[in-house]
């Protein structure tokens, strides 16, 4: 393979996961500003009413992992 092919290869994986971060990070900014109008419609903590929609589901710590950094700043806001 030349130098040239590897190194473009690199760049298009590289560009392939940047687009993959940038939709669940828009994915996940969707899902909590729908979780909070809910918690604003029904007058609940909205991260009570997050808890409740992860309470059951097999993957809540992936879910988990990726709100992370989201959580955390409506934490702070």
């Amino acid at each position: 393979m030349h130098y040239g092919q590897s190194l473009g290869s690199i760049f298009d994986l590289l560009g392939r996961q940047a687009q993959q971060e940038n939709i669940t990070r828009y994915l996940l900014e969707l899902f909590w500003e729908i979780v909070n109008t809910i918690g604003e419609l029904l007058k609940v903590d909205c991260m009570e009413l997050f808890e409740e929609i992860i309470r059951d589901n097999q993957r809540a710590d992936e879910i988990l992992k990726l709100l992370g950094p989201v959580l955390k700043q409506k934490r702070v806001a």
